[in-house]
Formats: structure tokens, C-alpha cells, sequence
């Protein structure tokens, strides 16, 4: 299950020490906890299925953030939200 596998990829971001990626994955479990507390469902119904769902739903948010961004002239946090994309997209 993608849930499982998060939970496993923020251990191994925890040990590299990898600051990024653990903040994303933990956003992003903390999205999905969230959408199950919504749905009121128990945690072991998170299929794959609902991590697709939050994680579609968080890139295309990032996406838009990107363009108010390029308008700003913000290229730092574009980048950030760049990183981020490129982790949310491994699920």
C-alpha cells in the first residue's frame, strides 16, 4: 500500500537526514490522515486509491502556487514547490 510506503520513505528521509523530503512526506501523510478523518474512515482503509487522490490534489495546488509565483517574480519558492512536486510525483 502507498500509505505504508510513506510511512517507510519518511523513516529512511529521517536517517538520510533529508529535510525536504521528510517535510513533504510528512504534509503529505498528514493530508491523507486528514481526508480519512473527513471521510470518517479508519486509517486502515487508505488505500491506494485515496493517497492517489491527495497526492493529485496537493501537485495541482503546487502547480497553481507556481504560477502566482512566476507573476511575483518568486523563483525560491518556486523551486521549493518544484522539490516538492518531484517527491509527491514518486506516489
Amino acid at each position: 500500500m502507498l500509505y505504508d510506503k510513506i510511512s517507510k520513505d519518511m523513516v529512511e528521509a529521517m536517517k538520510a537526514h533529508d529535510k525536504d523530503k521528510l517535510s513533504t512526506l510528512r504534509l503529505l501523510k498528514s493530508s491523507v490522515d486528514k481526508y480519512l478523518i473527513d471521510k470518517k474512515m479508519e486509517r486502515h482503509e487508505a488505500s491506494d486509491e485515496v493517497v492517489i487522490e491527495v497526492v493529485s490534489k496537493q501537485i495541482k495546488t503546487h502547480k497553481e502556487s507556481i504560477e502566482q509565483f512566476k507573476a511575483g517574480n518568486r523563483q525560491d519558492l518556486i523551486d521549493g514547490l518544484n522539490k516538492e512536486i518531484e517527491v509527491l510525483s514518486a506516489y
